[in-house]
């Protein structure tokens, strides 16, 4: 394993670690805010089931963007400082998601955060790994291949995003 896989690894299980403990350690003070935050969560994927186009728009508008401005950054930062801070950022908030899932509904609360992150952002992860091997290949048309599928990528989790995650996460607030 190269020294940057085991640097990433432990920057994403420190994160993971850290999120579990902060949500560990403040649970009891915010349980009622936690608990409207969870209230908010059923009624916003029911509201999505509802107002499907406007929902779609949204979330096209917000992946979209976010996809630009991490652009704009890795192009204007280290490559690699930018993916530390970002992952850790992600394993954090991932940690505390699943930790609150898991002390507010049990077993149940894996079911859950599957259905909230697994699907699209396996897609996201593969468009990832696509585009920084677009930014690592030397020849033209092998750089070219390695950016239109991570767009394809990033397109079919765009849609996952908005027609599977939802109806998963119905299925388990049922």
């Amino acid at each position: 394993m190269s020294r940057y896989k085991k640097i990433g690894l432990a920057v994403l299980i420190v994160g993971l670690a850290a999120g579990s403990i902060v949500t560990n350690m403040t649970y009891e003070s915010n349980y009622y805010f936690l608990a409207e935050l969870n209230l908010n969560l059923t009624s916003a994927v029911r509201g999505v089931q509802e107002n499907m186009i406007h929902y779609a728009t949204y979330m096209l508008g917000k992946r979209l963007t976010q996809m630009m401005l991490l652009a704009v950054v890795l192009r204007l930062f280290v490559l690699e400082a930018v993916i530390g801070v970002l992952g850790f950022l992600g394993s954090f908030s991932f940690g505390m998601f699943f930790t609150y899932q898991l002390l507010q509904t049990g077993g149940k609360g894996i079911w859950m955060i599957f259905a909230a992150v697994f699907p699209q952002w396996l897609c996201y992860g593969v468009a990832g790994y696509f585009w920084m091997r677009g930014e690592s290949d030397k020849g033209k048309q092998k750089a070219y291949q390695s950016y239109v599928f991570m767009i394809v990528m990033f397109i079919i989790g765009i849609l996952m995003e908005i027609y599977v995650t939802p109806k998963l996460m119905i299925l388990q607030i049922s």
